[in-house]
């Protein structure tokens, strides 16, 4: 049994060793075709290829295996994990763990406290194991819980169950994929602290477990045990998108509308000089009319990308996860000035540190990199090492890897990408 220490802003968790969101926004669209090309076949079987070559990268904190490459020290530089399949479709992290989908099956690794990797027990993992679910199309890593969409959109949901994250009407945790039954198929979801956001195919928001910050946005603080709906402003359009942070709630709209609810002791709601909760969704009107097609949450600071590939960052500063360039808090939603030229296709959020991926499959990185969750092994590491203004990856284009999807954990990040 060993015993570290991580620091996550001015908040230090004791981690106990004993040795479980990325949004998804998809576009479809109707093309009449005349006739098939060559160069229209040798296109699709190129994509076809592309599709099933996508690997996973991983660096940062490597405590209790969160790498998944059979060690437990951080690394500076992404390494490829190279026991996982080659058609992998989404990866996420949490505190200490991570979760990849490759061909319809489940892969986790990391930290097992609390039953968070889905595989039937409590020890660490160094390398990716198959979780016993199928057909998977979507995963989250909360802090130590985790849901997963399957099929046509039943829930499965593991993990530590303390304050009814799991949404199965108690307080117990389930060290196995657990199905939480709803009334329609669900169509996206995302795990937070101690708190799970639900979205149903007609765009209602369920929300379950912890309340006492609002983080449930039902106007209560009490803390529920089983999918409450929460009612959202009567202009507010369906949403399309969610994201959890430790202690707050993020949801985008199909207008493209933005709306936070729960603690804003960092100015994490994006909503001026707020009170200190917010206990039903507020929208955010420095987004309004900005069109944002995704979100994304840390533990005390959010991110959102427009439909344009603009950046916007705010909340907890104090690391330089925002990249504006310093390191205070920020209540209100400002745009990444260093990556308006260019154009951000998704990003991630983590403890204290933010990483966005451009649409030429460029990787950009802010924040703290004391444990190497930058990614840029050129930088001395120190117990003040942040970057408050982006700085590109440059080890995934020297090797030509264009990524395609992030995720930040605690203190370590996971890329997807294939070779171009």
């Amino acid at each position: 049994m060993s015993c570290a220490e991580q620091t996550c802003g001015k908040h230090r968790k004791v981690v106990i060793s004993v040795s479980a969101a990325a949004i998804f926004c998809s576009m479809g669209a109707s093309v009449a075709v005349a006739e098939s090309s060559a160069d229209d076949v040798s296109g699709k079987e190129s994509e076809k290829k592309h599709t099933l070559s996508q690997m996973v990268f991983s660096w940062g904190g490597g405590l209790s295996g969160a790498l998944g490459i059979g060690e437990t020290r951080n690394s500076v530089t992404p390494k490829h994990v190279e026991t996982l399949p080659m058609d992998v479709t989404q990866v996420d992290c949490g505190d200490s763990w991570s979760a990849c989908i490759a061909g319809g099956s489940l892969y986790t690794w990391g930290k097992g406290q609390d039953g968070r990797l889905g595989l039937g027990e409590v020890l660490d993992v160094l390398y990716p194991q198959r979780v016993n679910l199928q057909g998977v199309k979507s995963v989250s890593a909360g802090h130590r819980h985790a849901a997963a969409i399957v099929g046509g959109g039943q829930v499965f949901v593991w993990g530590r169950g303390f304050s009814g994250q799991l949404g199965l009407g108690s307080n117990k945790s389930h060290f196995t994929p657990q199905p939480l039954p709803f009334s329609m198929p669900v169509k996206t979801l995302s795990c937070g602290g101690s708190h799970s956001l639900f979205v149903t195919e007609d765009g209602r928001l369920f929300a379950t477990g912890r309340g006492k910050e609002g983080q449930l946005g039902t106007g209560s603080q009490e803390s529920v045990l089983e999918p409450v709906e929460v009612r959202l402003p009567e202009e507010a359009a369906r949403v399309t998108a969610t994201a959890c942070g430790k202690d707050f709630s993020v949801i985008a709209t199909e207008s493209g509308q933005v709306y936070t609810f729960g603690s804003d002791d960092y100015g994490q709601l994006g909503l001026g000089q707020f009170a200190r909760y917010a206990m039903t969704p507020k929208e955010v009107a420095v987004l309004s009319g900005k069109k944002v097609r995704s979100v994304a949450a840390g533990d005390y600071h959010a991110a959102a990308v427009t439909a344009d590939g603009k950046l916007y960052t705010w909340g907890y500063g104090r690391s330089g996860q925002l990249g504006n360039g310093n390191t205070v808090d920020v209540s209100l939603p400002v745009l990444v000035r260093e990556l308006q030229n260019l154009r951000v296709q998704s990003v991630a959020c983590g403890c204290d540190h933010t990483v966005a991926v451009l649409e030429s499959g460029e990787v950009f990185v802010m924040g703290r990199g004391r444990e190497g969750q930058l990614g840029r092994g050129d930088i001395v590491e120190s117990p003040v090492a942040y970057r408050s203004a982006p700085l590109q990856v440059t080890s995934f284009a020297h090797d030509r890897i264009r990524v395609h999807q992030v995720a930040c954990g605690t203190s370590h990040t996971l890329a997807r990408g294939a070779r171009s």
